[in-house]
């Protein structure tokens, strides 16, 4: 008991204990963390040189002790030195980002003599729960931070430069055709468009001046790099793989029939886009192959592609279609390729889509004009189902019809501009005849005006 004979620092040292404990129960309590299991035993490191109750007076920012929690959930703190009441705030800016987490662990002997190095100024309060971001730091990825390109610059570098197409007018042949070869089928795989774009180019000269011993050894490898580069999502990087595959079945011709049902489905899609320039360089390289490329093999690689389940890959190849019938004209009729096309033509009559009835229409119009006197037409046209039959022959009775309409209108206007011209001609020769004749009538109007001017005076 606290008697009057009592040692006055042992109250003394009981009061500071107890108001020291309230403290920490308090901030225990704020942080909301009960895991932390603080008791005045484990806590408090009592020196035995006051009646074994030890000194409690605070020290100064040199003398600091570390509350600090654990290594397990549930474990009583380790007191080094002196109780520091700035402990649990310490505690609860580590578990700002995270309540509940573990504590952090203890410091090294390093850290408890340079306490200033790692603990925050208590002059300078900061807050604990909102600790201040640090600003952006922009990263120096360095001259290495990328592979190597051409002329040792960066791929991000290449990257940013445009792409600039080569007209086939512009290639010259190569000095070193053979070394170029050798790594072109690889250089077309790589990740650098800059890389790609000049197998590109090199590919395409070797085709104009010497594919005889380089790109006809290995055709077909070739011919699936460059596809793969048409699909490639860098549009401009995908025209100019369509262009060399232009110049590649414009020089190759027959030794590109092999390649066709690829081709011709890789440009039917791309035809397709929405980017109108690699819809025009589509429909220029497929027009290429109807023009160089042996006929049979371009309706046969047709064929294929029409059986795509896409509508307007579809639409697309319908449009070829009618190219190859205009372009072969009378020369399709009493063929094997004719038989196979002309179902497939009749079908487009009653696609939903506009562009394959468009293009249905005028090829069986020209394969009507062509065939209608050897009746081949009609032979042809008893193969197809009752519903294709009734399209065409719709089809064939309001052509004929507007081109009846269209004579007679023209003859209607011949006749009327006949009629016209000698209605004119005798208005104007009227006209004539009464310029000629003498003017009485303004003589007769001037007597009797002087005869009224009389009769006033």
């Amino acid at each position: 008991g606290d008697g009057a004979g009592g040692d006055p620092s042992l109250s003394v040292s009981r009061d500071d204990i107890s108001s020291r404990l309230n403290i920490l129960k308090t901030r225990r309590g704020r942080t909301g963390s009960g895991r932390r299991a603080f008791s005045a035993s484990a806590s408090l490191s009592l020196s035995s040189e006051t009646s074994g109750l030890g000194d409690t007076t605070p020290k100064s920012g040199s003398e600091h002790c570390d509350l600090r929690a654990g290594t397990a959930w549930g474990q009583p703190a380790t007191v080094h030195g002196d109780v520091d009441p700035m402990a649990g705030s310490r505690g609860e800016a580590a578990s700002a980002g995270h309540r509940g987490a573990r504590a952090p662990a203890l410091r090294n002997s390093s850290d408890r003599e340079h306490p200033s190095s790692n603990r925050p100024s208590q002059s300078a309060p900061t807050s604990t729960r909102h600790p201040p971001a640090a600003e952006p730091v922009e990263p120096d990825f360095g001259a290495d931070a990328y592979p190597p390109g051409q002329n040792g610059r960066s791929v991000f570098d290449m990257n940013a430069r445009p792409i600039e197409y080569v007209a086939t007018e512009d290639l010259r042949p190569l000095d070193q055709p053979d070394t170029d070869w050798r790594n072109v089928i690889e250089r077309l795989g790589s990740g650098d468009w800059a890389e790609q774009l000049e197998a590109l180019n090199t590919a395409r000269a070797l085709s104009i001046y010497h594919a005889a011993t380089t790109v006809l050894l290995q055709l077909h490898p070739l011919v699936r790099a460059v596809l793969a580069v048409v699909e490639n999502l860098r549009s401009q990087l995908s025209k100019a793989a369509i262009m060399s595959l232009t110049d590649m079945i414009t020089y190759l011709r027959a030794s590109m029939d092999p390649e066709m049902d690829l081709i011709t489905t890789s440009m039917a899609k791309k035809a397709g886009e929405t980017s109108g320039f690699i819809a025009d360089e589509a429909k220029r390289a497929m027009l290429a192959a109807i023009q160089n490329c042996t006929e049979t093999r371009v309706i046969s690689a047709l064929v294929h592609a029409n059986a795509h389940k896409n509508p307007t890959v579809r639409a697309k190849v319908a449009s070829f279609v009618g190219w190859v019938v205009d372009q072969m004209g009378p020369r399709l009729c009493g063929t094997r390729e004719l038989e196979r096309l002309f179902p497939i033509i009749v079908q487009y009559l009653g696609e939903g889509n506009a562009e394959p009835r468009l293009a249905g229409k005028k090829a069986i119009l020209l394969l009507h004009e062509y065939t209608k006197s050897s009746g081949e037409f009609d032979r042809l046209l008893k193969r197809c189902s009752e519903a294709n039959v009734k399209n065409v022959e719709r089809l064939i009775t309001s052509e004929t019809a507007q081109n009846a309409l269209a004579i007679s209108t023209s003859n209607m206007q011949f006749t009327s501009r006949g009629q016209f011209h000698a209605s004119l001609s005798r208005t104007s020769k009227t006209r004539a005849q009464e310029r000629d004749r003498p003017d009485t009538t303004n003589s007769s109007s001037s007597s009797s005006s002087s005869a009224i001017s009389r009769a006033i005076a």
